[in-house]
């Protein structure tokens, strides 16, 4: 009894540890020199450590979003000089709510964290997005559709700072699965049973896993999106036409990618 009680509090103490890593992962001065050293040890954690996925997938977030933020705040200022008076009321508003999102990442920002560093720390991390992004895939996948929230944000994060190239091929092999599922007859004996129970869940699945990555995708794979998502905004199935507007609705947006 007392080696449960002391292994509780141990256990206790190394959660209430991997809380502080979000908290450390706010403008960082280092992290395009410490990520490197912590990235094998972020992967290992998040992939056996369920009960370490929210604070793991927040501080991954919270080194991209905010380096982001940083470098489109410049852009955005450049920007600000042009003529844009030929946009619409549509693009003005995105622009406003994105301006806010952005604001609201910067409010507490330091003034030594520059663009530079910023830059710096997020194609630091755009190198492990190789590693991290079949981790979050397989997570995505296997968790319950109510606990896949913070894992789509996450790789929508990642979506928006691999190479172009890299994130294609990601998409193409979620893209696959997404044909099969739907090709598939639901008593087939080869049919993919991962990412739901029954053949609709497990379409919604990877539509919700591309949706996720639609931001950082090119013309040509943002084509393969469109493909598989207009004949879906006309089945019957709810749950799937629902996701297929969301999908459409995705492409409407500009690409955030890195190219």
């Amino acid at each position: 009894a007392g080696r449960a009680f002391e292994a509780q509090r141990c256990a206790a103490g190394e959660a209430a540890l991997w809380s502080l890593l979000p908290a450390f992962c706010r403008w960082p001065q280092d992290a395009s020199e410490s990520f490197p050293g912590l990235a094998p040890s972020l992967g290992s954690a998040l992939s056996a450590r369920a009960d370490l996925r929210g604070p793991l997938t927040e501080a991954l977030r919270r080194l991209i979003q905010q380096a982001r933020a940083v470098v489109n705040a410049d852009k955005a200022d450049a920007d600000s000089d042009r003529d844009d008076d030929d946009e619409d009321d549509e693009d003005d508003e995105d622009k406003a709510k994105e301006a806010a999102a952005t604001a609201l990442l910067l409010e507490d920002r330091p003034d030594w964290f520059s663009a530079q560093i910023a830059e710096g720390q997020a194609a630091t991390v755009a190198k492990y997005a190789r590693n991290f992004l079949p981790i979050l895939f397989n997570l995505f996948v296997a968790a319950p559709p109510e606990r896949r929230g913070e894992l789509s944000a996450t790789v929508g994060c990642f979506a928006q700072i691999t190479e172009t190239a890299a994130l294609g091929g990601f998409f193409r092999t979620v893209l696959r699965k997404l044909v099969k599922v739907t090709s598939d007859a639901e008593d087939a004996p080869d049919a993919l049973q991962e990412g739901g129970d029954t053949k609709s869940a497990r379409r919604c699945t990877f539509m919700d896993l591309s949706l996720a990555m639609v931001p950082g995708l090119d013309n040509a794979a943002r084509d393969l999106v469109f493909k598989a998502a207009r004949p879906a905004a006309l089945e019957k199935d709810a749950a799937v036409q629902k996701r297929a507007y969301k999908l459409l609705a995705a492409l409407m947006k500009p690409a955030l990618g890195p190219g």
